[in-house]
């Protein structure tokens, strides 16, 4: 996991991919995590403590975040979704 990040717990798997946030152009209000992992592949891991948050992290360093209904451990249908970068800075995609 990149250093500096804050997390109350992670859950991480190391994959050997090259993802970049117009990988994730295609996202939109309700999509499933299963929906995106067909699309973009498996999620690096979940972060989150109480609400649980997939992750990707991007080639350039970024994380990609997406949330799901608090207390949902399904991951049905994506509310939103973040690009945070390596200075911790977030960005909030436009869900259509």
């Amino acid at each position: 996991m990149p250093e500096g990040r804050n997390t109350s717990t992670m859950f991480y798997n190391e994959i050997n991919r090259a993802l970049t946030e117009e990988d994730f152009a295609f996202l939109r209000r309700g999509l499933s995590l299963e929906e995106i992992v067909a699309l973009v592949g498996k999620h690096d891991g979940i972060v989150g403590f109480n609400i649980l948050t997939p992750f990707y992290i991007l080639t350039d360093g970024k994380l990609f975040l997406g949330f799901y209904p608090p207390f949902s451990a399904t991951f049905e249908s994506l509310i939103s979704a973040t690009i945070e970068y390596p200075d911790g800075s977030t960005r909030t995609i436009d869900l259509e």
